[in-house]
């Protein structure tokens, strides 16, 4: 801190594939102290559906379908402010429970609830895993475009296609999985 440096660290964890290691210290994120609250201040900051009644019987509903999987929780947000933005403050409860509270099946889930775009998510999920670096927003846009619109690709002009047209053709394209980094050099 002296120097002026700012250091973070985020810890995740997953119970799958189990590593067994000699000498080794188990940390299991959803057993530490403060881990539910960070969950809690999460939901707090990014859940946007306001504070009525519906919104808080949401937020504890949704802490404790959570078992205190962060990665759930994410997703699920985003799922429930989709929800809210379209004006469908009404159904947030049921549509919470319908949400699979399993992390695999949530995943499952939001890769087969709908066939639109379905190439587009394949090339996402492929250039994602096999690029050999985190690939630009704009790298990623055209890989996928090529793949599935070859026609239509030609020089970037940020005049005719927006950053953020590309970011929504990402987030729509990877059905809500990807995640742009919102750094100097921003990254997918």
């Amino acid at each position: 801190m002296s120097a002026g440096i700012r250091f973070q660290v985020c810890f995740s964890s997953r119970h799958y594939p189990h590593i067994t290691i000699r000498k080794s210290l188990d940390l299991v994120l959803e057993g530490q102290e403060g881990h539910n609250q960070d969950i809690t201040n999460y939901l707090d900051s990014e859940l946007k559906i306001r504070h009525s009644k519906i919104a808080e019987q949401v937020r504890i509903e949704l802490q404790e379908k959570s078992s205190g999987i962060f990665m759930w929780v994410i997703l699920v947000v985003g799922m429930l402010n989709k929800e809210h933005d379209s004006g469908r403050m009404h159904t947030l409860r049921r549509r919470l429970q319908e949400i699979p509270g399993d992390l695999h099946e949530l995943f499952r889930d939001i890769l087969t609830r709908d066939s639109d775009n379905r190439d587009e998510l394949v090339l996402y999920v492929q250039w994602v895993l096999f690029a050999k670096q985190p690939l630009r927003p704009e790298q990623l846009y055209y890989a996928i475009l090529s793949g599935v619109e070859p026609e239509t690709v030609s020089k970037w002009d940020p005049n005719e296609i927006a950053r953020d047209a590309i970011e929504r053709f990402i987030l729509n394209s990877s059905k809500g999985l990807a995640e742009i980094t919102t750094s100097k050099s921003r990254k997918v």
